[in-house]
């Protein structure tokens, strides 16, 4: 996300104005003492624990977070919206497990299948 990006989550989900100059400072250092205000913001901005920020949390929590921001981040890379996020959430059980096996399905390598007398059946 660019600053201005960032700014603009941070007063949509908490209604206060933060500039993008503010998001600049803070990710290049020059902001060595943010208010708790704009820390609370950012990380309700990011989906994230405000501890994600102050390295209070601990090892194994922080990895669980890194690990599901980059999933959300392929998500995102793949074209998965929260629309379809919302379509799966909403979808009754059978209709999930249908969607689920049929992904399953498409990640397996395709199966190759022997040919008779070991030619190709188009020869």
């Amino acid at each position: 996300m660019s600053d201005a990006e960032v700014a603009d989550e941070i007063w949509r989900v908490t209604g206060h104005r933060v500039s993008r100059g503010a998001i600049w400072k803070l990710r290049t250092g020059q902001t060595l003492h943010p208010t708790f205000e704009l820390i609370e913001g950012l990380a309700r901005a990011l989906g994230v624990p405000t501890d994600w920020f102050s390295g209070k949390m601990d090892a194994a929590e922080a990895r669980e977070l890194e690990a599901q921001v980059i999933l959300l981040a392929e998500l995102r890379d793949n074209g998965v919206t929260s629309v379809h996020l919302h379509t799966m959430r909403d979808a009754d059980p059978g209709t999930r497990s249908a969607i689920i096996k049929i992904l399953e399905l498409a990640a397996r390598p395709p199966v190759s299948k022997p040919q008779e007398g070991g030619r190709d059946a188009d020869a």
